[in-house]
């Protein structure tokens, strides 16, 4: 398993990827930004976590709680495209737009 402690900024819209960062592309092994684009976190993550929650419970509970706090951090696992497990802490920022979400 990896850990990743850099910073890939990705924004959200109405739980799409709508910008990603390089990386956030080295991350997941990616090598185009259209591999990510519109897609969802949930795509690149196992539908459930090790602590045994499902990945949209976490996202959803990290979201609302920035909706009301401004940010939350969780911890995800996400699998690369070499399907390869790594784990990431991830700070959820709202932004000023309703719906925008910094990851």
């Amino acid at each position: 398993f990896d850990y990743s402690n850099s910073h890939f900024p990705m924004f959200t819209y109405s739980d799409k990827i709508i910008w990603a960062n390089d990386a956030a592309l080295k991350f997941f092994e990616l090598d185009d930004i259209d591999q990510v684009l519109y897609r969802r976190f949930e795509d690149f993550a196992p539908d459930i976590q090790p602590d045994g929650q499902s990945i949209t419970a976490k996202i959803d509970f990290a979201i609302n709680t920035a909706m009301k706090d401004d940010s939350a951090v969780i911890r995800l696992q996400f699998y690369s495209q070499s399907q390869r497990f790594k784990y990431a802490e991830i700070t959820v920022k709202r932004l000023p737009e309703k719906f925008l979400f910094m990851f």
